[in-house]
């Protein structure tokens, strides 16, 4: 039977007056509820342990919140751009810690602007953006045309330099990306590799340290749906 007691433990958490009520302004801010349940999973993991900042893996996150791993990175995405939480990325793990500083908030739309990423890398937007050929030259045709290269080749080379990663024999791999070609434009495949490439979780920040975004994996057809919808977000 649960009979939660604070001789068992309790978080700290600073309330009073309007100028340093932080559970007041957490709550009357526009967030999302998978917002709202990160925000608490940070606190509980940090402030409920007597710490600032805490190594918080996305697969922890999955495992408290309940919310998927899209959700979580989301959440996260925003939630640092907002200000509300912080990160900062050390030996290839990224510690997570909430802001107390309620005034540092950015949560009105007019407010809102592009911060740090959660990881070192840059936003999905960014990524695409660099180098990237425009919606109107992207089509099949025109990458023949214009590179003299078939949209293998081009796809080939876009994963190499969205994920710095060698593709040591394509040929395996042709099968997968022209079935994914059959659901997703190149220009799509391409957005939504670089959404994966901004996500810790699948390049290194996660229990393992393993970096997860293979080709293989960018090819999944469900993944890049997922990921194409994370890209579109945040765009």
């Amino acid at each position: 039977m649960n009979n939660p007691q604070t001789e068992a433990g309790f978080v700290k958490i600073a309330t009073g007056k309007e100028g340093n009520d932080i559970l007041s302004a957490l709550y009357s801010q526009p967030l999302s509820g998978r917002e709202f349940r990160v925000v608490l999973c940070v606190i509980r993991s940090t402030w409920g342990y007597g710490k600032k900042v805490d190594w918080i893996s996305y697969t922890q996150f999955e495992k408290k919140t309940g919310l998927n791993r899209s959700s979580v990175y989301r959440a996260i995405e925003s939630l640092v751009a907002k200000r509300i939480l912080v990160a900062d990325k050390q030996l290839g793990k990224t510690f997570y810690g909430f802001n107390k500083l309620f005034n540092e908030w950015l949560v009105a739309d007019k407010q809102l602007v592009a911060e740090q990423h959660t990881t070192s890398c840059r936003t999905a937007t960014q990524l695409v953006a660099d180098k990237q050929p425009t919606k109107e030259n992207i089509t099949k045709e025109n990458i023949q045309k214009k590179n003299g290269v078939g949209v293998d080749h081009f796809l080939f080379s876009e994963y190499e330099r969205i994920s710095k990663r060698r593709v040591e024999k394509p040929s395996i791999y042709v099968d997968a990306l022209r079935s994914a070609l059959k659901a997703f434009t190149p220009e799509e495949i391409v957005q939504a590799w670089a959404a994966m490439q901004c996500d810790g979780s699948l390049t290194g920040d996660n229990d393992r340290k393993k970096n997860y975004f293979t080709l293989e994996y960018g090819l999944r057809p469900k993944k890049l749906s997922i990921y194409l919808s994370t890209y579109k977000e945040n765009a």
